[in-house]
């Protein structure tokens, strides 16, 4: 259709390998892969009916937004065509125009679900339930995080998950299953010892994580 596809200069997993997994309070992979100035003003497909959220968050058609620093150069007018659209709005949209969904929005049944989400795979802002069943479903996803995962740990002697973690199975399996501290310390302390955590992970996600 004529649209410019914008390449990161980094893919993800090289960012984790840089940096270690993102999380809710490091969201390093928006800031690089995602949340950047293109031009001046930018259209953008959000609802308030996504979600409690976004119901708050979003108020006007447009606004003024920042990437980085509140500077002239890092400023961009947001625009939100169909902010106040519901689910059925969208839903009558696509079939009245015919439209072909990406593969993500249909059911196992051929139905198109529209409170699918094209959102990153995996992401830490997600549920707890969500991100764990985003692994089940792309095992290989975990398999590819975690050999990011021990690039950094190979390269980074000094982090400190070097020093909380004896591996980054139990480090990987702390920040998917564990992001409550209390839940951690109970799942990782027993009369037995520490579990296998390589052991649990494939055990969760079906799939071989030697790496």
């Amino acid at each position: 259709m004529g649209a410019e596809i914008l390449r990161p200069k980094e893919t993800f997993f090289q960012l984790v390998a840089k940096k270690g997994f993102p999380n809710r309070f490091s969201r390093f992979c928006c800031e690089k892969l995602k949340e950047y100035k293109v031009m001046d003003k930018c259209i953008m497909g959000v609802r308030k009916s996504e979600s409690s959220k976004r119901n708050e968050r979003y108020n006007e058609p447009t606004e003024c937004r920042f990437y980085g620093r509140k500077t002239e150069a890092n400023h961009v007018e947001a625009i939100y065509p169909i902010l106040d659209w519901t689910d059925d709005d969208v839903l009558a949209f696509i079939e009245d125009r015919h439209l072909t969904l990406a593969p993500v929005y249909y059911t196992s049944r051929g139905k198109i679900d529209v409170s699918k989400r094209l959102g990153c795979m995996c992401c830490p802002l997600a549920t707890e339930r969500k991100r764990i069943l985003y692994f089940k479903d792309y095992p290989r996803m975990a398999r590819a995080y975690l050999r990011a995962g021990q690039r950094f740990w190979n390269n980074h002697p000094d982090a400190k998950v070097r020093q909380r973690y004896d591996n980054v199975y139990e480090w990987f399996a702390r920040d998917v299953f564990f992001p409550r501290e209390k839940d951690w310390q109970k799942a990782n302390v027993s009369l037995f010892g520490k579990p296998d955590w390589k052991d649990f992970l494939e055990r969760e996600f079906g799939i071989d994580l030697t790496l």
